[in-house]
């Protein structure tokens, strides 16, 4: 999960690169082809992850603490 997280960033960072240097246009760009060729995916499967992570952390909990961990949450 880490290698895809660091690819998300490092394709986000040189979109911009593109956006700082005074290049919005070139930084959309970059953001959607790179988005649609790469690291859309990698995002995607990092997500599953912890989709995946939560919902085995979630299983194994008892009723009483996860109802109070969503009250807690809907009700701050």
């Amino acid at each position: 999960m880490s290698n895809d997280l660091v690819d998300v960033a490092a394709a986000l960072e040189h979109g911009l690169e593109h956006h700082d240097s005074g290049r919005p246009l070139e930084a959309l760009w970059w953001w959607q082809f790179s988005y649609l060729a790469h690291w859309g995916e990698r995002a995607a499967a990092a997500l599953r992850v912890v989709q995946s992570l939560l919902a085995h952390v979630r299983l194994d909990a008892d009723d009483e603490t996860v109802a109070e961990a969503e009250f807690d949450a809907l009700h701050p």
